[in-house]
C-alpha cells in the first residue's frame, strides 16, 4: 500500500512551512534567541529530510515484509520528529563548532530520554492510539540503539530494538553523513552508503540495511538541498 496522497501532501506542506517560518524569524531576533531558532531549524530540517526518505523506504519495506504493521505515513510522521528531544538539550552544545567532551556528549545523548517522554505525554493527551505517535515513541527513544547492543540509552540488542527505530537509525546516519554541521562538512551519497554498508550487522539491522542499499537510486535526487554534495 502506498501512502495516501492527501496525507503525503499535508505532511510535506507542514514540513516546508515549519522550516520556512523558523528561518524567516531567525533574522529578526537577538543572538541568543536566534541560536535557539537555528537549533530548532537544524532539527526540523533534518527531520524533514528523514521523513521524505522514510516514505520511500517504509513503502518498500511494507512490500517485502508485510508482517510489519506500521503504515509508511506513520513512519514518516515519526521520522520527522524523531529528534524532538533535542528541544531539551542546551543550544550551545547542539551548535558547538567542535567535538564535544565526554561529559557534554552525555548531556546530548539524553535527548533520547527527553524524546521518549515528549512522545508519552502526547500519547496521553489523545483519546485513542495514534500510529504516528507510536512510531515516534519508538524512534525518539531508540534510534541510537545499535544492532550489536552497544548503542544507547538501553543497549538493546537485535530484534529487541523496535522496528521503527531500526529503520530510523539507518536514515538518521545517512542524512547526518550527507549534511553539513557547525563542526563538519557534508559528505557524498556514496560515502554515506558505504558507512551504512560497513555497519550492517553491527550498528544496523542487516535486512533493513540491505533493503535501504537496494533503494538508494531513489534517494540521490530526493534531497535537492544536498545536491551540491558530490555523488
Amino acid at each position: 500500500m502506498y501512502p495516501s496522497q492527501t496525507v503525503l501532501t499535508a505532511q510535506t506542506a507542514l514540513n516546508k512551512a515549519i522550516v520556512q517560518v523558523a528561518k524567516s524569524y531567525a533574522s529578526r531576533l537577538d543572538q541568543q534567541s536566534a541560536e535557539h531558532v537555528q537549533a530548532t531549524l537544524d532539527m526540523l530540517s533534518h527531520g524533514n529530510r528523514c521523513s521524505r526518505l522514510m516514505l520511500i523506504l517504509a513503502t518498500k519495506l511494507q512490500r517485502v515484509a508485510p508482517e510489519d504493521e506500521f503504515e509508511p505515513d506513520a513512519m514518516a510522521f515519526g521520522a520527522f520528529y524523531h529528534d524532538i528531544g533535542k528541544c531539551c538539550v542546551p543550544v550551545k552544545l547542539l551548535l558547538a563548532p567542535r567535538r564535544l567532551s565526554t561529559q557534554e556528549y552525555e548531556i546530548v545523548k539524553a535527548h533520547t530520554n527527553y524524546g521518549r517522554e515528549i512522545a508519552e505525554v502526547a500519547v496521553s493527551l489523545l483519546p485513542r492510539p495514534h500510529q504516528g505517535l507510536t512510531c515516534l515513541h519508538a524512534m525518539a527513544a531508540c534510534h541510537h540503539e545499535r544492532w550489536d547492543g552497544t548503542g544507547y540509552p538501553n543497549r538493546l540488542i537485535g530484534d529487541a530494538i523496535p522496528f521503527p527505530a531500526r529503520v530510523m537509525a539507518i536514515l538518521d546516519t545517512y542524512d547526518a553523513v550527507r549534511s553539513s554541521r557547525a563542526y563538519k562538512a557534508g559528505l557524498s551519497h556514496s560515502l554515506a552508503c558505504e558507512e551504512i554498508e560497513a555497519g550492517m550487522g553491527r550498528a544496523y539491522d542487516p535486512d533493513i540495511a540491505r533493503c535501504f542499499l537496494s533503494s538508494t537510486r531513489f534517494f540521490v535526487h530526493l534531497l535537492p538541498e544536498l545536491a551540491s554534495r558530490p555523488f
